[in-house]
């Protein structure tokens, strides 16, 4: 599908969702290049860093603002995603997480070593890494949800002893948000052309700040079970109280986004 979008776009086609969507979905790496490089301002509220062997983590470790969170290039549900208090607590994760599974590919190389003078060894420990900046203290998240012209949001709190919100099962409905929540989720889904988005956007009290996105694939919860949602009328956020199906959600986003 990658490969299609790609070539439908040198064709001169308009893709929906564009390619760079399509390769950001499940790969986290990515989505942080995209965030530091074609992000807009809300995108690069917190830092991030990423690696592509073991080799690299660990000369930049010791630079690092620890706690930070280690994170796999895929997975949801915050699976994959580890807390780092120290440097020796980073190495470990990263260990593991970057380790090289090929045992052919560790022979070859050992033959290549032996065969050739001054050969420098691959990495075997090369699978791609991200390191995102902690935010301590947050005791929730809200997960939203934008289809269109709506905004579905899920507050999503903590547990107890832990740092993650995804995947815990503490969830509300709220119609009281943050002053901002929904203008820094807006400014968010317009960086990229899209009809719908997934936003992890965490608020320590005084700035908003996105965890992580998806464009492509999400899941659909937190509007199926949403007894209202939220949308401008006349320049202001209003909430409307209607349930909504998930099929004229979808629907109506792809009008919305081919009308504009």
């Amino acid at each position: 599908l990658e490969d299609l979008a790609v070539a439908l776009e040198a064709s001169g086609c308009a893709v929906c969702p564009s390619s760079t969507l399509i390769r950001a979905h499940e790969n986290k790496v990515f989505f942080e290049m995209l965030r530091q490089y074609a992000g807009s301002q809300p995108f690069r509220q917190i830092k991030s860093w990423w690696y592509g062997t073991y080799e690299e983590f660990k000369a930049a470790a010791g630079e690092l603002p620890y706690p930070v969170l280690i994170k796999r290039p895929d997975g949801s549900m915050s699976r994959g995603v580890s807390l780092a208090g120290d440097r020796s607590e980073a190495e470990k994760i990263a260990r593991k997480i970057m380790s090289t599974r090929n045992g052919r590919l560790k022979i070859r190389d050992l033959f290549r070593w032996l065969k050739h003078k001054n050969y420098v060894r691959e990495s075997w420990k090369r699978g791609k890494m991200v390191v995102q900046e902690f935010i301590p203290g947050l005791k929730n998240d809200y997960k939203i949800l934008v289809f269109g012209s709506k905004y579905y949001v899920l507050y999503r709190r903590v547990k107890e002893g832990d740092f993650r919100a995804s995947g815990q099962g503490l969830l509300e409905y709220r119609r009281e948000l943050p002053d901002g929540l929904l203008d820094f989720a807006e400014r968010c889904f317009v960086t990229f052309k899209s009809p719908h988005a997934s936003f992890d956007i965490g608020f320590d009290g005084s700035g908003f700040y996105l965890f992580e996105t998806q464009y492509v694939c999400f899941g659909t919860y937190t509007l199926e079970n949403s007894p209202f949602f939220f949308t401008r009328s006349e320049g202001d956020w209003v909430c409307v109280e209607q349930r909504s199906a998930l099929e004229e959600a979808y629907a109506e986003s792809l009008a919305w986004y081919f009308g504009k």
